[in-house]
Order: structure tokens, then sequence, then C-alpha cells
């Protein structure tokens, strides 16, 4: 799976994985809502305040991202990024970045693939069964049907 880096092709990731137009179709407000939901880590922004537990990857892209440690507002220039292993590094206003492994997508699409396949059975839930000239369509068939594509993308729970 490609890295994901900007709102635009989680976007696109997003309705690839869960075909948005489709019926229960999902609107612009429900796309908003799952992707902000599963964002999880921007690019470095200069000047910007950040908060313990926050992740970024930098703009010169070194092949690792960071996790806040020690909340502050970053510099007008990008830090000199620690490549070591757990390694920390100032950045700032008391800001400090610990290194936390390879670079990742900014966004889990499959997590929003996973809600968006659920919010489209709920939208199905509440429709009736009916029956045209005999042909017995249930409707109940779409929420079993999203609910099994969910499930596609359901997370790992290692207990």
């Amino acid at each position: 799976m490609p890295l994901i880096l900007t709102e635009e092709a989680a976007d696109a990731e997003f309705r690839r994985l869960c075909p948005v137009d489709v019926d229960p179709t999902l609107g612009a407000e429900d796309i908003s809502a799952i992707l902000n939901a599963v964002k999880v880590g921007s690019v470095w922004v200069a000047a910007t305040a950040y908060s313990y537990g926050d992740v970024v990857l930098p703009i010169s892209r070194n092949g690792h991202r960071f996790i806040c440690v020690s909340p502050g507002t970053s510099s007008t220039t990008e830090p000199s990024w620690p490549t070591a292993d757990n390694a920390t590094g100032g950045d700032g206003n008391g800001l400090r970045w610990q290194e936390e492994g390879p670079e990742c997508s900014l966004w889990d699409t499959r997590a929003a693939a996973f809600a968006g396949w659920n919010l489209k059975a709920d939208k199905a839930s509440c429709r009736f069964d009916f029956d045209t000239a005999g042909d017995g369509r249930k409707r109940s068939q779409v929420e079993t049907a999203c609910r099994r594509r969910a499930m596609m993308f359901a997370p790992v729970v290692i207990a």
C-alpha cells in the first residue's frame, strides 16, 4: 500500500476501498468525518503548537516518523531530526521529538474503509424489504453485504 501523505490521496484511497457513490451512498460530511477520525499524523509545520503524542513526518523526508514527547511550539526552521531508534531531539520552545520508527501513512485508510462500510450498513439498516413482481428483494441483504465488506478491513486485535 502506498504512503498516504495528503488529504487528497487519503480521500482517493478511501473511495477505492469503500465506493462512496454506490448505494447506500456517503456524503462529503460523512467522508470528512471518517478521514478526520483516522488521521494519525501530519507533516511537520514551522511555528506550530504540538501536543504530547502528536506524530509528524519531516518535510525533508528521512524515512522516519517522530512523536512529540514534550509539547511546545516548533521553530521557524525544520529541526535536525535524530534517526537512531528512539533518539530524541529539540525543536523550538521546549518541544521535543522522539524517533518512533519508519515513516508511515498519515491516514489509516483501512480503518477508514472499516468505518465507511459500517456507516453504509447503518444507513441500509433502516430500509424495509420489498417485493416487486415476485422478485422478493431484501434491502436487509444490503446491510449484511456492507457488514461483510467492513469485516475485510476490521482491526486486528492481539490478545
